[in-house]
This record gives C-alpha cells, sequence and structure tokens, in this order.
C-alpha cells in the first residue's frame, strides 16, 4: 500500500509536533491494536486516524505529567516576599494630631457617675415616651 498525499501530510504534522518517535511508533502499534471494525472489512484506510490516536494519546499524557507536577510542587506563600507601601501621611493630618492633645474623656470618677445618672434619666424618659406613644 502506497501512502497517498493526505497521509504524507498527516504523517509530516506528526513527525514536526513534538510528539517523541518511541511514543509515535508505541502509538501506531496501539492504534491498530484497540481498533475495532464497525462492519466486515472495515479497516483503517488512512494515516489521519493514526495521527488522531497519537495527538489524544500525546494531549492526556502531557496534562496528567504537568498535574502530577502540579500536585508535586504546592504553592508557597511563605517564600513570597510582601510588598509593604510606606504612605506619606498629608501635613494637614499632622497639624491636626499636634494640636489636640488627647485628653481624657472624664475629669475624675465624680464626673463620670454624674454623667452615668444623666444618660441614665434621659434613658428612663425616653422609654416613657415610647410607653405612651
Amino acid at each position: 500500500m502506497y501512502p497517498s498525499a493526505s497521509d504524507l501530510k498527516h504523517m509530516y504534522e506528526v513527525a514536526k509536533s513534538e510528539i517523541p518517535i518511541e511514543t509515535a511508533l508505541s502509538g501506531l502499534h496501539e492504534a491498530f491494536d484497540h481498533y475495532v471494525p464497525k462492519y466486515s472489512g472495515d479497516t483503517i484506510r488512512a494515516f489521519a486516524y493514526i495521527k488522531q490516536h497519537l495527538f489524544y494519546k500525546h494531549y492526556v499524557t502531557s496534562q496528567r505529567t504537568l498535574a502530577s507536577q502540579q500536585t508535586e510542587k504546592p504553592i508557597s506563600y511563605a517564600n513570597k516576599k510582601r510588598v509593604v507601601r510606606k504612605e506619606l501621611t498629608p501635613d494637614w493630618l499632622r497639624e491636626n494630631e499636634e494640636a489636640a492633645p488627647l485628653t481624657p474623656a472624664f475629669k475624675d470618677d465624680a464626673h463620670f457617675e454624674e454623667e452615668k445618672k444623666k444618660l441614665a434619666e434621659s434613658l428612663r424618659e425616653l422609654e416613657q415616651e415610647l410607653k405612651n406613644n
């Protein structure tokens, strides 16, 4: 049997692909071994069938090796350098911080108790208004 121009084209594509020769030869034999005729007298008549089988086999094996490489090398976030941004504080914010020193909210405990009583009284008044409405 002589190869047709189409067969030669498909063979050239396989030869130019990244499929190793040993893999291509084993895939060729595998394609013939796994071929199931659909009717009596059905045979492989073109190299296009073999090319399809070879490319599929190569794709599956390359995806498996890629997946195994990704699982072997987990992403390490500890090794990555963190980027720390240092932003300048605006002048107007620094002026406000300097002008307003921190003062305590209450002068002493007596002042605190007085404010607490006022708040409790206003809370009772609000509750009364809510009950009346």
